[in-house]
């Protein structure tokens, strides 16, 4: 499982990666870096007059939005030795992290940091992309610190938030992980990720009334999201089996109502609820796995 998470988690880098270096291009150098709470961070001088030729730089960006990884971090490389500037360090850290050049990456986001110290926020978004780097590279004490000294820079970063989300979650602790997600998900209600990843361990404790009213709540965020809708179905499905076992208490009742099921015949809405979430699971990722045993089950409802 924790495989899977990461290599989806390193799809959602790259992603992350190459909507940053469009942005980049297209803001004439100014890369916008979402960490704190959705807002986009400057990350360096912008215009005619920044540092490092900026006809160099977006050369270095157009190498980038055509994949030409390699070349781009060439070509960044070249500008920061010359005149470093922190928009620079930054995306040349992404791009060889991306390029799995763990040392050289480390260096880029450490000189950043450096640079930036004048620049809380800026000097958080760096510090919480170091920490990523940490944490995908197993190193979770200095990806944990990375993340701290990010959050005392800015408390509403939601990357970090979520990075501690992580490592608690990698070490098995549950409960403390689901509040590093649910801060994320405040932080920036625009993202779904942290919302998902909350569910997920509320449905393994059993919790899936939480779960589901978590999951309804971020419905807007979750229409194209196949992991959106498969822990959805499994709030259900634990939702379904709790009525049929046990009846519906006041309490579950309550749940059931913020998630919009009514009270007459919840077991055949639940079921319905679920089938429905399964189908739009199939749709978005028909190799999803637990997607074929999730469907038995319900079958046999």
């Amino acid at each position: 499982m924790a495989t899977r998470w990461k290599r989806r988690e390193r799809f959602r880098l790259r992603r992350a990666l190459e909507g940053a270096l469009i942005v980049a291009l297209l803001c004439g150098g100014a890369l916008a870096l979402w960490a704190s709470g959705g807002h986009a961070l400057d990350l360096g001088e912008e215009g005619a007059g920044a540092r490092g030729a900026p006809s160099d730089k977006h050369l270095a960006y157009r190498y980038m939005t055509v994949g030409w990884l390699d070349w781009a971090a060439m070509q960044l490389a070249d500008i920061v030795n010359k005149r470093p500037d922190v928009e620079s360090l930054i995306v040349l850290g992404m791009l060889l992290d991306e390029l799995e050049d763990d040392q050289q990456a480390v260096r880029a986001y450490e000189q950043a940091i450096q640079m930036a110290a004048d620049d809380p926020r800026t000097q958080s978004a760096a510090l919480t992309l170091l920490g990523n780097l940490h944490w995908k590279a197993g190193r979770t004490g200095s990806a944990k610190e990375a993340f701290q000294k990010a959050l005392e820079l800015s408390e509403t970063n939601a990357q970090a938030l979520f990075g501690m989300g992580r490592i608690a979650e990698d070490a098995g602790r549950d409960l403390e992980a689901i509040e590093w997600y649910e801060r994320a998900a405040q932080a920036a209600p625009e993202w779904i990720e942290p919302v998902v990843r909350a569910a997920s361990l509320l449905n393994g404790q059993g919790d899936f009334g939480r779960a589901a009213v978590l999951l309804k709540e971020a419905s807007h965020l979750g229409i194209w999201h196949a992991e959106y809708h498969f822990q959805l179905a499994l709030s259900y499905e634990g939702l379904l089996s709790t009525v049929l076992a046990q009846g519906v208490s006041p309490e579950l009742a309550e749940k059931l109502e913020a998630i919009a099921i009514a009270p007459d015949e919840p077991g055949r809405r639940l079921k319905e609820h679920a089938l429905h979430a399964v189908d739009r699971v199939k749709q978005l990722d028909a190799q999803h796995p637990g997607l074929e045993s999730l469907l038995h089950r319900l079958q046999d409802f």
